[in-house]
């Protein structure tokens, strides 16, 4: 900014504080902001924009209308043709910032009376709105839409509803003000490590007597979350649908579905004998819950919980606990702080971070608790939200219908939607409602009542409304759960499940075969469309092209993939055709976040390679790479791209992803390009005929490809008369006709399609050979040379024997179609835009890895520190890695190098154990999925 700039910020800041300090009257506030706007230093000139916004903010601040009652008098806020009173804001944008004391903080009912009538209203982006007057609004009959998205603690059109568009929030509130119905019923959410005494808690709450019975460790521990109802009494009218969260970090990635925003949260946590409690322990704890609520719903409120208090030697002991977890919270709390902004509402946590103390067997202080849940629960701001009464009884009659089934046909689902009188132009308006209140799940794109233009395939999630929140937590159970002995002991005698087991614990691979045993009770089909719609399942090798369910074998689950494990299926080592970058940073990665980019990533490609810290996904030749770290309070994601196309792509899964987990800030990005992107598809001529053969074989593949509605574009060029191989070209069409032979029936070695042709079975090219009708008879067909069909002098063709026959019918161009994206797929050739990931595959430590596992590190989840990761890497050198690629290469071998004295041989980890190669390998070899 130059000194200029400043100068007239600074001009408008002192003009602001002096509003703020003097509070004049319309008239005087308008004469004020005039005189500044027709200052000597011309200072309205560049701040034209943000004076009149400062003009309309002040003016609808004030509890008396200003006289004229005219919306000219808001000045460029103001567009008559359009009917619009324009009052956004954008708190990082010069032009359209008002100090925070100057904001609209509610409309004024007067603005019904503005003349000439408004069409329009948007007060988006505005932190400080918390009410809108919706008598006044509703009466409005020119207004069609109330823009109000980003504006946090309006609780009236709530925000899932605000996101939807103006003309929707009109829609909403008109259908509030007709027949809107106090909402009484609340969520009550239970966090907290495993073991805490959560379930105690709940159980001495909702007990006439307020004790909990004791629990068995094993058949009373909570897997994923286990839901009820309670009525306290004495509380006429508030009930709570109460969900107690597994405390394993595993069920982090699926709990994130069910953290609602109506909602009151009990983080408990359980004192300890004064030489049990390990600090470092207990701050990560209370890290991990605050930001994982913080990151999705910002602004929640949370109530801290101790229990067990009869362990602490002495009331002294206990309060010197307590104090430690208040002040972690205060210094959890500052740190996310530092991140936040006006956009984002910070944590509230109740009674200053101070812990209410409970026994659950004795009952102590659970009466006073009780009493704060319930006081707590009525200060929220969505105590007696008002609701359509329509979507409550829509409400009533998906819980009614859950319990006999827990999934519904989309059908179905408009039927109930239909008896509970909502109108057909809300359906959709309501159905997020309840998605986000967590009664229910859809995913799919669209509404309508005739229910036509869906897909039916046994895996849609467009067919499919999932309505049972306890069937769904056991679905997320099935794959998200900290102990899988049982299907290691049914497996013990099965080779090859136990084989397809061990692909599922290490590379987070379900094969088909393992559904029924993943979801025995559930439904595998339903299950895997809930996993689907959740992004947290992907089918390998389909492609979004896949048609057919037979083609849909191996689910892939990347939140399975223990964070140790860093093997890939193939080392790649050239970076140079990944033309485009990305690394952003994070205040965090939400349990669960990485997980579902990958899925979301991989849908739009053909192939996914994935590790515990990497992501390699591949698809019509073109590569996306993502890697991510996290170290303490920093998580790096970094993304490699061949095209900007899966670039942008990314970015709006990245965009989707954040509006997930609204409080994940990106702290700092950076985004670069390189090289130029490769074209897919070359289509090289010799003559006119082969040539008007080319042009149409590139017009019919784009079409086809159109058809497909495949999320990348396919690129084709058609080259004539090229003798040099493009290193900048993937797969090579060959269209051969006569018109490239001489009179003798031969390729003059000099010509350029000799050479072109030579140099590309040289290099071992993705080559399609097309022949056109005139060759394919003279030259094949009418000698009988289809073994060898290419002209004299062409070397290398036995990887190229088989040919495409040129004809125009739909059959042979989508045939040819077929074999193009095939080999795009397969990368068939020595074209190969692969990037080094060596780290990724380097070899563990035995020592490491089971120190790790013993001490729980190896378990690590995504919030945590990956620095364990590195110090189980072994340093192997040239010939012991070769020695390991022909182990792994060639079986047969492998007796043979036990007796090879480079096989005895030490080598050291980063952790300084020392180890033969032997033995690494052996190791290794045990712990490898496949």
């Amino acid at each position: 900014m130059c000194c200029h700039c400043q100068a007239r910020r600074r001009f408008v800041d002192d003009l602001e504080q002096d509003l703020i300090s003097s509070r004049p009257n319309a008239s005087a506030a308008i004469r004020k902001i005039n005189e500044a706007s027709w200052h000597a230093n011309n200072v309205g000139k560049a701040f034209r924009q943000r004076l009149a916004l400062l003009t309309a903010h002040y003016l609808l601040g004030l509890t008396e209308p200003p006289a004229p009652l005219v919306p000219s008098s808001m000045g460029s806020c103001y567009d008559m043709e359009k009917g619009l009173l324009n009052l956004s804001l954008k708190t990082k944008s010069m032009q359209r910032y008002i100090a925070r004391e100057l904001r609209v903080k509610s409309l004024p009912a007067w603005i019904a009376r503005l003349q000439p009538h408004l069409e329009v209203i948007e007060v988006s982006g505005n932190p400080s709105l918390s009410l809108l007057p919706l008598e006044e609004l509703c009466g409005m009959r020119a207004l069609k839409e109330v823009r109000c998205k980003s504006c946090m603690r309006l609780s009236l059109p709530p925000p899932e509803i605000a996101e939807q568009g103006g003309e929707v929030v009109m829609t909403y509130l008109r259908r509030v003000r007709k027949d809107g119905k106090a909402n009484q019923r609340m969520n009550l959410i239970l966090i907290g490590s495993g073991e805490a005494g959560k379930t105690s808690v709940l159980r001495a709450l909702m007990s006439e007597d307020s004790r909990a019975g004791k629990i068995d460790v094993e058949e009373g521990r909570t897997i994923g979350i286990d839901l009820h109802d309670w009525h306290p009494q004495g509380e006429e009218g508030l009930t709570f649908d109460v969900m107690d969260f597994g405390g394993q970090a595993v069920y982090g990635k699926s709990n994130q579905y069910f953290i609602v925003r109506r909602a009151l949260y009990l983080l408990v946590w359980s004192v300890r004998r004064g030489e049990e409690r390990d600090e470092q322990e207990l701050r990560a704890m209370m890290s991990y819950w605050l930001r994982a609520i913080q990151a999705r719903v910002p602004g929640a409120s949370v109530m801290m919980v101790a229990t067990h208090i009869d362990l602490a030697e002495s009331s002294e002991a206990l309060q010197q606990q307590c104090e430690e977890v208040k002040t972690c919270v205060k210094e959890e709390l500052k740190k996310m702080l530092e991140d936040e902004d006006e956009m984002i509402l910070p944590l509230h946590v109740l009674n200053d971070g101070v812990s209410f103390q409970v026994n659950c067997l004795r009952g102590d202080g659970i009466g006073e608790l009780r009493k704060s849940v319930c006081g707590a629960a009525k200060s929220l701001l969505w105590w007696k939200e008002l609701i359509p009464r329509a979507f409550l009884r829509l409400k009533e009659k998906v819980v009614e219908s859950s319990r006999e089934n827990p999934v519904i046909d989309i059908q179905q689902y408009i039927s109930m939607v239909n008896a509970a009188e909502v109108d057909a132009k809300e359906m959709r308006i309501a159905t997020t409602m309840l998605h986000e209140m967590g009664v229910l799940k859809y995913f799919g794109h669209k509404l309508e009542t005739d229910g036509g233009g869906r897909d039916q395939g046994k895996y849609s999630v467009e067919d499919t409304v999932f309505i049972d929140p306890a069937w769904m937590i056991d679905v997320f159970k099935g794959v998200m759960r900290h102990d899988w002995r049982h299907l290691m002991d049914a497996f013990k005698d099965d080779s090859t499940r136990s084989k397809k087991l061990k692909k599922l614990l290490h590379l987070g691979i379900i094969d088909k075969d393992l559904f029924p045993y993943v979801w025995p009770q559930a439904g595998s089909d339903k299950a895997v469309a809930l996993l689907q719609g959740c992004d947290l399942a992907h089918f390998l090798g389909a492609g979004p092209e896949a048609e057919q369910e037979e083609g849909k074998r191996e689910l892939l689950c990347p939140g399975i993939i223990p964070t140790f494990v860093h093997q890939h299926k193939q080392a790649v080592y050239d970076k140079s055709s990944l033309c485009w970058s990305m690394e952003h940073e994070y205040n965090i990665f939400p349990a669960g976040f990485i997980d579902r980019l990958v899925v979301r990533s991989a849908a739009g490609h053909f192939d996914v390679d994935c590790s515990g810290t990497m992501a390699v996904m591949r698809g019509w030749g073109r590569m996306l790479v993502l890697s991510w770290r996290s170290d303490e309070d920093k998580h790096t994601l970094i993304a490699h791209t061949s095209t900007e196309q899966q670039m942008e792509n990314l970015r709006k899964d990245l965009e989707a992803l954040q509006a997930f987990f609204p409080g994940m800030r990106r702290r700092k990005g950076d985004e670069k390009s390189s090289g130029s992107t490769a074209v897919q598809v070359g289509i090289f001529t010799c003559g006119e005929q082969s040539g008007e053969a080319a042009r149409e074989i590139e017009k019919r593949m784009k079409e086809i490809h159109r058809d497909k509605q495949a999320p990348l574009d396919l690129t084709c060029v058609v080259r004539a008369n090229i003798s040099q191989v493009s290193g900048n070209i993937l797969l090579h069409v060959l269209c051969i006709s006569t018109e490239c032979l001489d009179q003798e029936g031969r390729l003059p070695a000099d010509s350029a399609f000799f050479q072109l042709w030579n140099q590309l079975t040289a290099s071992r090219a993705i080559v399609i050979p097309v022949v056109l009708t005139d060759y394919q008879e003279e030259v094949i067909a009418g000698p009988n040379r289809f073994n060898e069909w290419w002209p004299e002098g062409i070397q290398g063709m036995e990887r190229y024997k088989i040919f495409h026959e040129y004809k125009q019918d739909e059959m042979s161009m989508r045939k040819l179609y077929e074999t193009i994206t095939m080999k795009l797929h397969q990368g068939r050739g020595s074209y190969e835009d692969l990037m080094d990931v060596t780290s990724q595959n380097a070899l563990l430590c035995p020592d490491c890895f089971k120190k790790d596992l013993a001490s729980g590190d190896a378990g690590d989840t995504e919030s945590g520190s990956n620095s364990h990761r590195d110090m189980r890497g072994i340093q192997v050198s040239a010939h012991v890695a070769r020695i390991e690629n022909a182990a792994a290469f060639d079986l047969s071998k492998l007796k043979q190098m036990r007796q090879d004295s480079a096989i005895g041989l030490q080598v050291e980890c980063s952790r300084h154990h020392k180890v033969s190669i032997r033995e690494v390998l052996e190791f290794n070899s045990s712990v490898a999925p496949c």
